[in-house]
C-alpha cells in the first residue's frame, strides 16, 4: 500500500532490497495473507521496475514466473 501512493517510497524499498524479503513472504505457508500482500506488492515491483522484473523472473524461473504474471493474487 505504501509503496503504490508514492514512488519515492518504492524506490526506497527497493534500495532496502525487500525483493528478496517479499519472496521470502511468498513462500511462508503458515502465514496465507502475508503470502498474498507479498505476492500483490511484488507484481507491483515488477511492473514498476524493469531491474525487479529481471531479478524474479532469474529467481523464480520462466515457469513460476508466467504462473506469477497470470494471476499474482492467487499465486502464493
Amino acid at each position: 500500500v505504501l509503496a503504490r501512493s508514492n514512488t519515492s517510497i518504492a524506490e526506497e524499498m527497493l534500495h532496502l532490497r525487500v525483493v528478496h524479503s517479499l519472496l521470502a513472504a511468498m513462500g511462508n505457508s503458515d502465514h496465507c495473507n502475508s503470502q498474498r500482500q507479498a505476492s500483490l506488492t511484488l507484481e507491483y515491483f515488477v511492473q514498476m521496475f524493469p531491474v525487479v522484473e529481471e531479478h524474479v523472473r532469474r529467481s523464480m524461473g520462466e515457469e513460476l514466473y508466467q504462473l506469477f504474471l497470470s494471476n499474482a493474487e492467487d499465486l502464493y
